[in-house]
């Protein structure tokens, strides 16, 4: 089985104690180039709650062009919450480069109970964009037609057929979505895509990893695959999320056609990650690694991600090597 190789020094950022905002959690990061840099926008939890639940924010993190130097980590958070639709946080941010704009999609928390008119929308794709990562224009929730909720939300790097792509996820399933513009974004075709698949490693649930990547045989694509090994009796309701001691998270791949995001050409048997160290399998949440952002620098894949929730690590693998097991389907 192909497997991403982890970074020998994981996790390359953890909680920071004396940040309030940070002193929990640091997870399931996004990741861009600027500047020669990588940046890398976490989502992190500390000690404050809204109704119970741990309110979460992003924090940026800025490395050198090798994707393992640490040269600047930012003390107080980029981005928070701040409208009616996300006072309990925003999660699992996703960066996509267009028009010159760095478009970041996430998830806006209304938080467990929240008396508004979304009423169990308690989660839905919002979007924002920066130039800067530090000075953001909030442009509201992405996907208002969509009545049940939403997550996992990414942007595919350039327009197909004229057509900017969405791909986001309504549990348990993958939908794709279309809009001719982003600056007043009119989503048409909703259309489901991909699913789970049973007796399988994504049984129960899927949903996007890092926005896709255009390589030689079409758009390569890391999504995240949830199963389960038994009842729900083992499953807790915390501050910090719903803990299942019988549920893991792995990563997985696709390959989708070039000028069709509904065709999927290639859809991994196995996985690429799953947890197996102690900063994966123990922590807020355990047995989770789930990735919000990738790169590739030179011909090697970057891949950051989250660690049982708690800290952020990163995995790699060659990109021509990666392509290959593809093309001789043994993954």
């Amino acid at each position: 089985m192909f497997e991403l190789k982890r970074y020998l020094k994981n996790p390359i950022l953890e909680p920071i104690k004396e940040h309030v905002w940070e002193s929990k959690m640091v997870f399931n990061p996004a990741v861009a180039v600027k500047d020669d840099k990588i940046h890398v926008i976490y989502r992190a939890r500390g000690d404050d709650e809204f109704k119970g639940v741990l309110v979460s924010r992003l924090g940026l993190a800025v490395f050198k062009n090798d994707g393992v130097t640490l040269e600047k980590r930012h003390e107080k958070p980029v981005f928070a919450p701040t409208e009616w639709y996300e006072p309990a946080g925003c999660e699992d941010p996703r960066i996509t480069k267009e028009n010159g704009l760095y478009y970041l999609l996430y998830t806006a928390y209304s938080g467990i109970g929240e008396d508004s008119f979304l009423k169990k929308e308690v989660v839905n794709v919002a979007m924002a964009s920066t130039k800067d990562f530090l000075k953001w224009e909030k442009h509201g929730l992405l996907l208002p037609e969509v009545d049940k909720p939403e997550k996992n939300g990414v942007l595919f790097p350039e327009k197909i057929q004229g057509n900017y792509v969405c791909y986001y996820r309504i549990e348990p399933h993958i939908y794709v979505a279309y809009s001719k513009s982003l600056d007043h974004p009119v989503w048409r075709g909703h259309k489901k895509v991909m699913s789970s698949r049973p007796d399988s490693w994504d049984s129960e649930k899927i949903g996007a990893g890092a926005p896709p990547i255009k390589t030689e045989l079409g758009w390569l694509f890391i999504y995240h695959g949830v199963d389960r090994r038994g009842p729900l009796r083992r499953q807790i309701k915390t501050k910090a999320g719903t803990v299942d001691y019988e549920r893991t998270y792995r990563l997985g791949v696709m390959l989708i056609d070039k000028d069709d995001p509904e065709k999927i050409l290639y859809r991994s048997k196995g996985w690429i990650l799953e947890p197996k160290e102690s900063y994966e399998k123990e922590g807020m949440v355990p047995n989770v690694v789930f990735t919000c952002g990738a790169v590739v620098l030179k011909d090697t894949l970057f891949v950051y991600y989250g660690g049982a929730d708690t800290v952020v690590a990163l995995a790699t693998c060659k990109l021509p090597e990666l392509l290959e097991a593809i093309k001789k389907d043994k993954i």
